[in-house]
């Protein structure tokens, strides 16, 4: 098809920028393979090896001697995106490993943040949950949610799951229709589909199986369609699918890497793209709203549900994070370690239930975190790269809005400063060149 083979095919000129691409692989595999250590599995969970710390700490020496030889080297469009995005995927490894394993590093929350999110992310954070506390569409979506959950039966018990498994068909169907209304794909996809697990609570899209598996507390038990599942279809299978099939003619470091795929890495600006299908898709859905039936099923209500759901993992997020910036403060006591970042989060929000009630929050890994995090900064950055491509082309016109959504769907980007190079660069020249924008 031809958004695969000609328009999403890319490779670097540069023979110095392709040998440091291929050592930022080994190096996110290097680092994932620490991830793997710490977190481990029952019923040995953690194992960290001296000698996987000192690999990823010599391919970091490598990968800074390499970019700084490249700095003064004339590129084209492509390849200047490309040296940004390895340069800032070093950065955050670099800062990842300084807080996480080097016991000289004075570690610091707020810096580590700031590398990998941006400057002043840790207050961004904060300042986020201030202003979602008195949103009315937070407390409209909830009151849905609450209500929702009073006449839906336990989806987890064997005979609900088994009538929901008879939806998902259904869905695929959709999901189809949508690629080929919009103009995003002609032919069709093909994956296979599966209920997550028992008490997995969460949808997800598995590219080595080629399975997507969909959380069964989305779905309207009365076989209505519901706005809401069909919006995490399109996330999973629209987002992260055409994600790995836009990508697979990219240069190594920005091509699917399942060892590599890291969530401060390629994970945020990930899952920013795939929130953004879900925005992409909801027109369709609005102009198609006869095919949803019952009050918790329009799509209207979806913006909200989805505000809902970055809010949810922002309150946990910024409860981990004043955990861990507690453990830099000197007077590190029990009672520090247990009740101070619960008394600071009770202040901040202006709630004393959160100091006095003290098992609302979980203690969490700080790769939990991290994975929330992508969702929450991803967005934002996505939202800030669909920004600059309104300035370039007209989003009024359905042919350009699809045009940008195949756009950023190429590649697997660390740097969003690089991914905005590329969209509004060189990738929008050709788009042009080939007809997609008017």
């Amino acid at each position: 098809m031809k958004v695969d083979k000609e328009l999403c095919a890319w490779e670097t000129k540069n023979v110095s920028l392709k040998r440091l691409d291929g050592d930022r692989v080994r190096l996110n595999r290097t680092y994932g393979l620490l991830e793997h250590q710490a977190l481990g599995g029952s019923p040995y969970p953690t194992f960290i090896s001296g000698e996987t710390i000192k690999e990823a700490n010599v391919l970091v020496s490598r990968l800074e001697r390499g970019l700084n030889k490249l700095e003064s080297v004339s590129l084209n469009d492509f390849d200047a995106a490309v040296l940004v995005d390895v340069g800032e995927n070093v950065r955050r490894i670099h800062a990842s490993m300084n807080y996480l394993y080097n016991p000289k590093e004075v570690a610091k929350i707020a810096n580590l943040l700031s590398v990998i999110y941006g400057n002043g992310a840790y207050t961004q954070l904060q300042a986020m949950l201030k202003g979602v506390i008195h949103s009315r569409v937070l407390h409209r979506a909830s009151a849905d949610d609450f209500a929702r959950t009073w006449i839906q039966r336990e989806p987890e018990f064997e005979s609900v799951r088994a009538a929901l498994l008879g939806q998902l068909e259904k869905y695929k169907e959709l999901v189809q229709k949508i690629c080929v209304d919009t103009g995003l794909l002609e032919d069709k996809l093909e994956y296979d589909l599966a209920l997550s697990p028992p008490l997995f609570g969460f949808s997800f899209w598995d590219d080595t199986t080629r399975l997507a598996a969909m959380n069964p507390k989305l779905f309207s038990q009365d076989g209505n369609v519901s706005a809401t599942a069909l919006n995490h279809f399109n996330h999973e299978i629209i987002g992260h699918n055409l994600n790995f099939r836009f990508s697979r003619n990219m240069p190594r470091g920005l091509l699917p890497d399942e060892q590599g795929y890291l969530t401060q890495i390629q994970g945020v600006l990930g899952e920013g793209v795939a929130l953004y299908t879900m925005d992409f898709a909801l027109g369709w859905m609005k102009r198609n709203r006869n095919l949803f039936k019952g009050k918790f099923n329009d799509p209207e209500r979806i913006p909200g549900a989805e505000e809902l759901y970055i809010s949810r993992k922002l309150w946990q997020i910024v409860y981990d994070v004043l955990a861990f910036h507690d453990t830099e403060n000197e007077d590190n006591t029990n009672y520090r370690r247990e009740h101070r970042p619960k008394l600071v989060f009770a202040e901040l929000t202006g709630n004393p239930r959160f100091f006095r009630d003290f098992y609302l929050f979980d203690d969490r890994t700080f790769s939990e975190t991290l994975a929330d995090l992508q969702y929450v900064m991803g967005r934002i950055q996505t939202k800030n790269i669909v920004s600059a491509l309104r300035k370039e082309i007209d989003f009024r016109k359905p042919k350009n809005r699809t045009a940008a959504m195949k756009m950023l769907l190429q590649g697997f980007w660390t740097s969003p400063q690089a991914k905005k190079m590329f969209v509004t660069g060189p990738l929008l020249a050709r788009m042009k060149a080939a007809g997609e924008i008017v």
